[in-house]
């Protein structure tokens, strides 16, 4: 959550932010969504990113040796994270 954090705490996720949506499939659609990916990745908010960082959770722990492959591998996308109220 820090790592997210800081990410939307920074001057270029606020600019990203401001950027004009658009209608689907448009230029300016398109741009804002590539500001935010180039963003993430500045600040390592990856799906790669978090991945590793679950694994490195994971692996020198006890807990590895009960998990499934697929429980510490999520299809994250950065973008699509919220937090509800």
């Amino acid at each position: 959550m820090r790592r997210r954090d800081r990410v939307r705490e920074s001057k270029a996720w606020r600019a990203a932010r401001k950027l004009s949506k658009g209608p689907p499939g448009c230029e300016a659609r398109k741009a804002r969504a590539k500001a935010f990916k180039e963003i993430s990745a500045a600040y390592g908010f990856t799906s790669g990113d978090i991945q590793r960082f679950a694994q490195q959770c994971r692996d020198p722990c006890w807990i590895k040796d009960h998990l499934g492959v697929g429980t510490s591998e999520y299809n994250f996308n950065p973008g699509m994270a919220r937090t509800h109220p």
